[in-house]
């Protein structure tokens, strides 16, 4: 059964939108709890942001940004594939949607 705080399609391809607008040829990869199906009202949205290289510090700022002041009803935390420990790296590819 689905979650009733799964992401909806037009949010999806709203927030796809925005991070395309700042970062066009990187892969956006859904994963957590609102992608599993298990999420809670104030549940996150996870996404990881791969580029194949590091993503500039101040293209995440703009997007959290763009997102903190979205109408969204939910946090999106951004994370940047290729920072992060290659375990996580795993789990995000075992587990995510991409979008």
């Amino acid at each position: 059964m689905t979650s009733p705080y799964a992401i909806d399609e037009r949010d999806k391809l709203w927030i796809a939108q925005v991070i395309r607008a700042y970062l066009p040829k990187c892969k956006i990869l859904a994963f957590g709890s609102r992608i599993q199906g298990n999420a809670r009202k104030y549940s996150d949205l996870d996404l990881a942001i791969d580029c194949k290289k590091l993503v500039p510090l101040l293209e995440l700022g703009h997007l959290r940004e763009v997102f903190s002041e979205s109408n969204l009803l939910f946090k999106v935390d951004l994370v940047d594939f290729q920072s992060v420990d290659p375990n996580f790296q795993q789990i995000i590819q075992n587990t995510s949607q991409e979008w």
